[in-house]
């Protein structure tokens, strides 16, 4: 199946956290200081691209939470830290 928006985010994996760092590290901070986690939480980033926000959470409920991630482009996951879960769907 030809997805066009997969396609596109596909081609722009390997510039996107440079070109976007601003708009990511911005989003990021934001969605933090939004919640209140507590370190136990079981988290699931849906179209985790990169893997930067999900880095972000895997850092604030490590050790005894879990976070995953799932991006429907295998660019951007191929592009993410690997040391939690990280899945194409």
């Amino acid at each position: 199946m030809h997805d066009p928006v997969v396609e596109e985010y596909s081609k722009a994996a390997k510039d996107y956290d440079q070109k976007w760092s601003f708009y990511v590290d911005s989003t990021t901070r934001e969605t933090m200081r939004r919640l209140h986690l507590q370190g136990t939480e079981r988290i699931l980033d849906v179209g985790c691209g990169t893997g930067r926000l999900a880095m972000t959470f895997a850092e604030r409920v490590a050790p005894t939470g879990t976070v995953a991630g799932v991006d429907a482009a295998a660019e951007m996951i191929e592009r993410a830290p690997h040391h939690f879960t990280m899945a194409v769907g």
